[in-house]
């Protein structure tokens, strides 16, 4: 399918600038349109054009390259937490936008899913929690992985 570019993106390891007109497979043009980086192509332009190997941003590592859908099962770890972060969501976070050493702060630290995932990925982390009783959660669970 033809579609026009209008906010720029990488599509297939290939920067694509805004306003060029390119021909895709059509569940990308459709992803690319529900988001609202492109329209349906509507007449030629003088920018019509593939994208091209020479416009590829820098590669970043490829345990860190996701996909846009995640899913994950909810998990439940029975320590009077309503609602524990899957370790797996976490883990991938932590993993995609940090480096080893890095420090990961977590303003709502919870029952300490994030930080149990920072040292299982040896990143250091800062924790905060306005609940005294989720505070004494995340102490044992940190305490419990680093034991």
């Amino acid at each position: 399918m033809k579609i026009k570019i209008k906010q720029s993106c990488g599509i297939k390891g290939a920067h694509v600038s805004a306003g060029a007109s390119i021909d895709v497979e059509d569940h990308i043009a459709h992803d690319l349109i529900a988001m609202g980086k492109a329209v349906k192509h509507t007449g030629g332009s003088s920018q019509d054009k593939k994208p091209t190997k020479e416009h590829t941003p820098t590669k970043v590592l490829d345990k860190k390259i996701k996909g846009n859908v995640w899913t994950f099962n909810p998990q439940s770890l029975g320590n009077g937490h309503p609602a524990t972060f899957p370790e797996n969501l976490a883990g991938d976070h932590i993993i995609s936008w940090s480096n080893e050493r890095d420090l990961v702060y977590d303003c709502f630290i919870g029952s300490g899913t994030t930080a149990k995932m920072c040292l299982k990925h040896n990143r250091d982390f800062i924790g905060s929690e306005i609940s005294e009783e989720y505070c004494k959660i995340a102490e044992e669970r940190i305490k419990n992985e680093t034991s």
